[in-house]
């Protein structure tokens, strides 16, 4: 997910001992971060070409954690086609790809667009469900608040098999799943049915 790179240009900036992987699709997306969003910027001043910290890769999430063989602390999901979750990383294969992607200890955050509760979380509830499929504790935190529940928000999703203490400042929000509620697969993901509406 590189988009405008702002946050890999936060991270490299800002923690200078570690270094990041970069996978966006478009090619093109990378060329203009680096022309119109500093990116050229940050790789020369942090000398990334030759200390490879920032590994810029183009190619589809899916294919890349099917064939990666690395082991990340972290692994970020921002991918969207408009305002649609990609498909092929929103299924229960493609988060067992990413599970086996992650030290023993490692996190993996989702980035949703949804409300917390009503007709437009239905996406949030199945992914909660497939992501409960494979790791032991999801996190759900809203990024703008826990009061308006039926509002969409970006909404972040962590899944990991550690117990995390997110601090007095970071408030999450219990999800009610459903028994009956679906598990995305390969197979079945209908996104486009429950994704929140215009």
């Amino acid at each position: 997910m590189g988009h405008g790179y702002s946050y890999p240009k936060y991270f490299i900036s800002n923690y200078k001992d570690k270094n990041m992987d970069v996978v966006e699709i478009d090619g093109k997306i990378t060329q203009i971060a680096k022309k119109y969003f500093y990116l050229d910027k940050l790789i020369k001043e942090y000398n990334l070409e030759e200390n490879n910290r920032l590994n810029l890769i183009t190619e589809d999430g899916r294919t890349y954690l099917n064939s990666n063989k690395k082991k990340y602390d972290a692994i970020l999901n921002d991918a969207f086609s408009g305002t649609s979750p990609a498909k092929t990383l929103a299924t229960k294969e493609a988060v067992e790809k990413i599970k086996d992607s992650l030290n023993e200890e490692g996190l993996y955050l989702t980035n949703v667009i949804s409300s917390l509760t009503g007709e437009n979380s239905k996406f949030l509830k199945a992914e909660i469900n497939t992501l409960r499929q494979v790791f032991k504790n999801i996190y759900v935190v809203p990024c703008n608040t826990v009061t308006d529940i039926e509002g969409k928000q970006n909404i972040m999703v962590i899944a990991t098999d550690s117990i995390l203490n997110l601090g007095d400042n970071i408030h999450t929000y219990d999800i009610e799943i459903a028994e009956d509620e679906i598990v995305l697969t390969d197979d079945y993901c209908p996104v486009d049915s429950l994704i929140p509406q215009q």
